[in-house]
């Protein structure tokens, strides 16, 4: 009988640690995708809008997104500062990008000047977008060369 009576113990003990991994896994796991790329845009001589860079990247949960602008360049008859951008979301890398739509909310638009940074409030994952990417309104510069760093998540 106290053979028995170890056995269950033991078997007791492994059942208990078993339960205490699986429960404690959320806190081992960090999948997003935060690591900081490159962008850069020119803006014409008339302004222009469009997505900071050519393929999105796919957002993997529903953090906010980064932008930080490093700086920027004006040419000579340069007009304007700052830019408005906000975070899209797609089904795809490249096309389609939306101000995505979750609950009757949509993404914040976010005045970029150089050296600012903000994670922008975003539905992306939510409304059921897999990619992310950031749409820029240009329309008051002239002649003007933003650059920064962006992500699709945020720490």
């Amino acid at each position: 009988m106290n053979i028995n009576k170890n056995r269950v113990i033991k078997f007791a003990v492994i059942i208990m640690s078993a339960v205490a991994l699986v429960a404690m896994s959320p806190l081992f796991v960090k999948a997003n995708n935060y690591y900081d790329t490159s962008w850069s845009f020119t803006v014409g001589e008339y302004g222009n809008t469009g997505l900071i860079v050519e393929e999105g990247r796919k957002k993997e949960d529903s953090s906010s997104s980064y932008i930080k602008c490093n700086n920027y360049y004006g040419l000579q008859g340069s007009k304007g500062t700052s830019f408005q951008a906000t975070a899209y979301g797609s089904k795809s890398t490249i096309g389609g990008f939306i101000n995505c739509v979750y609950n009757g909310k949509s993404s914040t638009t976010y005045t970029v000047t150089s050296g600012s940074e903000y994670r922008m409030t975003n539905y992306i994952k939510e409304a059921g977008y897999s990619y992310g990417n950031i749409y820029y309104n240009a329309s008051y510069n002239r002649k003007i060369i933003f650059v920064g760093v962006w992500s699709p998540d945020s720490v």
